[in-house]
């Protein structure tokens, strides 16, 4: 096409009956799509013989329609709906398109197909060409009345029209695409998405949004399914993948196993599985091989099912473990019985009660007036030692407050990654400590002043309970062994960054840092064995030994992968990230924390939504995602029609339809 359009004050001149002539020759181009106008001619002869040739050459013209190269039919229906418009202007009736037979022959025999029927005006609502009344010409092979696969009927109607909107759909797959986008990439409500759509013109109920926007989810899984090719291509023109692995699931929630292509960053395979079992894994796993072939290396947790299933599938691959995983178990092995006991020791001294205690007390007693004085006063003060005694005198219970305050956050001095990586109760009382002796020494200082101030005092003995000598033997042998984690967490270069995702933080990205840190591994296992040789290793070192020996070819980084990898992951963080994500987003679509209803429901289908924001697999898959609706039509209704009755049995149950009918069982035996 050129860049002329149809202009509205010439088509408000025309005739209605030259308006309807125009679709018609419009539709015909639309329907047989001829590489000549001479072709054309004859076409619309064929079934409108009143149409004269000037009249076709002249609306070939008009539109600068170029039959010779590849015909836009979208394009060509945007004309024909904008005379539709005018015609139903100057009629005032709507305008109805008539849809002809695309299929001529029959494909199986060649022979010339017949007239079937005329299908029953049908009214869609459409985002592009707003609301839509059309009927179809539909013809059938006398030969060849079923298709031999299933049995269906075989009849052949437009291919344009299948392109608008599913069968009996009182919406168009422009709408479709909306409602799902809108519901499970934008994670909108039902009565958000109604609302939004109405503003655009397009009226459905909260009923329709729900069925419509089930049937997005099985379409474009089986749009994800019918691209494997392209996908493959793609994969192999990166250089291979490499996959990861992982299961997810929410309390009383369907478990859910995601494979990812870590090079492209896409989900390749999101399945519904009873649990993180060998078998089902082992099912998923072949046929990822089948469709994508063998990856480059494999990541996964720690689990020994993934392991014996990865191990059966793909024997020569490497097998990775997660680093986050690995140093988790560790660390519980060799903190947590020593980290229980330190929060037992807590709780007996009462110490986080009595301070939510007087916190409470002094939240209480203060006024605001009070706070905002002592604000402006205290606000440059940097320690309780710098205070002058006036001061302190005068707004000793607002700096009480604020020492409490102080105190009680202290998860902040982690990491943010829980235990065993951040000791919260150690931060606890490094903190309690560290006031302590604040308060000691300006008690030093001024002992009269403290012993008048009554919230500083108790303050005070709170904190000194920090000295007690079981709390302090405890954490001395925490602090020992954290000291040996600490040292497992130098070697495998554990280090994370402020605000950076864990996935980009924990990759290695040149030969030099993969060797330099293969051989620190090497080199401080080879410690170990000798400290444990000469009888001088320690329990934690023993404990951390013996994890390195169990998972030791799994450990080293493959020297090949830096030939195919800008950065190497040494966790499973990418997928968990978007597990992470997906829940995030469910929770803040449905306004409550627990989800397992609504992770049961869309939890299969979240990670495959994921890749429409990846623009690699965009292109390959769907080319721009403005052409999504346009995928969805090219779909074969049987295969969209699988994938729902997939979805149906994910939710309901394999044989629900089929139990269900059986209404008239009595489990019990009735009483006598």
């Amino acid at each position: 096409f050129g860049s002329a359009a149809p202009l509205d004050s010439a088509e408000e001149d025309m005739p209605a009956e030259e308006l309807k002539r125009t679709v018609v020759v419009l539709l015909e181009i639309i329907r047989s799509c001829p590489r000549t106008v001479k072709a054309l001619i004859e076409a619309v002869r064929h079934g409108h013989p009143e149409i004269s040739g000037s009249l076709v050459r002249e609306i070939c013209s008009y539109y600068d329609i170029d039959l010779k190269k590849k015909t836009d039919r979208h394009q060509v229906f945007d004309f024909a709906v904008n005379l539709a418009e005018a015609f139903q202007r100057i009629a005032g009736t709507q305008f109805v398109f008539h849809f002809g037979s695309d299929q001529a022959h029959c494909p199986a025999c060649g022979v010339p197909t017949a007239y079937f029927k005329t299908t029953a005006v049908r009214t869609i609502s459409t985002l592009r060409y707003g609301q839509l009344r059309f009927r179809e010409s539909q013809t059938v092979c006398a030969a060849h009345r079923y298709d031999p696969d299933d049995g269906s009927p075989l009849i052949y109607a437009s291919s344009f029209a299948r392109t608008l909107a599913p069968a009996r759909a009182p919406i168009g797959y422009d709408v479709i695409a909306e409602i799902g986008t809108r519901r499970f990439v934008n994670y909108r409500q039902v009565d958000e998405v109604v609302r939004e759509l109405s503003d655009q013109g397009v009226v459905v109920s909260a009923s329709t949004v729900s069925r419509w926007g089930d049937y997005f989810l099985a379409a474009l899984e089986c749009l994800h399914h019918s691209k494997k090719e392209k996908l493959r291509r793609l994969i192999k023109s990166n250089g291979g993948y490499l996959l990861h692995i992982d299961c997810t699931t929410e309390t009383k929630a369907d478990t859910v196993f995601v494979c990812v292509d870590r090079v492209l960053g896409a989900v390749l395979l999101s399945e519904k599985v009873s649990s993180e079992n060998e078998k089902d894994v082992e099912i998923i796993l072949r046929r990822i091989k089948g469709d994508f072939g063998t990856p480059i290396a494999v990541m996964r947790d720690m689990s020994g099912q993934l392991a014996r299933a990865v191990q059966r599938v793909f024997p020569n691959v490497p097998d990775r473990i997660c680093q986050f995983h690995l140093l988790r178990d560790i660390g519980k092995d060799l903190l947590q019985k020593e980290y229980v006991g330190l929060g037992h020791r807590l709780a007996a001294l009462k110490l986080n009660s009595d301070l939510r205690r007087l916190k409470r007390t002094l939240e209480k007693d203060l006024s605001t007036d009070q706070v905002q004085r002592a604000t402006l006063l205290l606000s440059e003060v940097k320690n309780v030692e710098a205070l002058t005694t006036r001061a302190l005198r005068e707004h000793e219970g607002v700096v009480a407050l604020r020492l409490v305050v102080h105190l009680l956050d202290y998860t902040k001095d982690g990491d943010g990654l829980g235990f065993p990586f951040d000791l919260y109760r150690v931060h606890f009382c490094t903190r309690l400590n560290r006031l302590r002796l604040r308060l000691q020494r300006y008690r030093t200082r001024h002992p009269k002043l403290i012993a008048q101030c009554t919230n500083l005092r108790q303050l005070d003995e709170i904190v000194a309970r920090v000295t007690d000598g079981p709390l302090r033997k405890s954490l001395a042998a925490l602090r020992d062994l954290h000291s040996d984690f600490q040292s497992l967490r130098s070697v495998l270069r554990f280090e994370t960054k402020q605000e950076a995702p864990l996935a980009s933080t924990m990759s290695i990205g040149t030969l030099r840092e993969i060797r330099a840190y293969n051989r620190g591994l090497v080199r401080y296992t080879k410690q170990l064995l000798a400290a444990e040789k000469s009888g001088h290793i320690t329990h934690g070192q023993q404990v951390i030994l013996k994890h390195l020996v169990a998972y030791q070819f799994k450990l080293p980084i493959p020297e090949h992968l830096a030939e195919i990898l800008m950065a190497i992951d040494r966790t499973n963080n990418y997928e968990e990230s978007i597990f992470r994500d997906c829940k995030r987003q469910q929770r803040r679509q449905v306004g409550k924390k627990d989800i397992s209803r609504e992770f049961s429901l869309h939890g299969p289908y979240l990670p495959l939504l994921h890749n429409l924001k990846n623009e690699h697999y965009v292109a390959a898959v769907i080319g721009d995602l403005t052409q999504l609706s346009l995928r969805l039509s090219e779909l074969r209704p049987r295969d969209v029609a699988h994938y729902l009755e997939k979805l149906r049995e994910n939710r309901r149950g394999k044989f629900f339809d089929y139990l269900n009918s059986i209404d008239g069982i009595e489990l019990l035996p009735a009483r006598q």
